[in-house]
């Protein structure tokens, strides 16, 4: 076959490669989306590496470097997504955190007026005492 002939040829066995890729990839998307948080992470990387422009020929790379934004786009939505959980979480922790110390602040705050009550009884009885 020609140089031309070839060229048409490998252009349309990417053509095919890439449809029959592309299928498969929205399925594998769509099922990392009921993953936890640690599996869909670990396969989005999968796919990542997979899908990088770079590990594919000419006539591919196009078709790839398409794909690959796609799952790069659903890695920066679960990035931004993990990133407000642990941001809540943060928030949850540091508000509890606050709780305890109130809590401990107002057990000391009645502690010390439990003892002045203590003394002041016991400075009454004295008293009482020696009229």
């Amino acid at each position: 076959p020609s140089a031309e002939e070839a060229l048409e040829l490998e252009l349309e066995q990417a053509e095919l490669w890439a449809a029959e890729r592309n299928a498969r990839l929205l399925k594998e998307l769509r099922a990392t989306d009921s993953c936890q948080p640690a599996e869909r992470r670990t396969r989005l990387r999968a796919l990542q590496l997979e899908l990088h422009p770079d590990k594919h020929q000419n006539a591919h790379k196009h078709y790839a470097q398409e794909m690959f934004l796609l799952v790069q786009e659903r890695w920066e939505e679960d990035e931004r997504s993990r990133r407000r959980r642990q941001e809540a979480m943060q928030r949850q922790e540091a508000e509890a955190e606050s709780r305890r110390q109130r809590e401990a602040e107002r057990a000391a705050q009645r502690a010390k007026e439990a003892e002045l009550r203590k003394r002041q009884e016991a400075v009454a009885r004295e008293a009482a005492e020696q009229e």
